[in-house]
């Protein structure tokens, strides 16, 4: 985001942290739809809930290394 033209709430929205975050919950919410039909294992939908990790700065980067 261009900092002139965002407000701290956009900035937080829209930054890589939050972005990841995103990205893994939608993972979650898949894996535990696709337990709901039986295409997964309803204790492994749960395993992922569980290990999902914290998003902060540090996984971002480390993320970004990888790719």
């Amino acid at each position: 985001m261009i900092p002139r033209y965002s407000t701290p709430e956009m900035t937080a929205i829209f930054s890589d942290v939050a972005r990841m975050q995103r990205f893994l919950e939608i993972e979650v919410l898949a894996t535990e739809g696709q337990a709901a039909i039986g295409v997964v294992p309803v204790d492994d939908a749960k395993a992922c809930r569980q290990r999902m990790p914290v998003v902060d700065q540090s996984f971002v980067e480390a993320v970004n290394e990888r790719e």
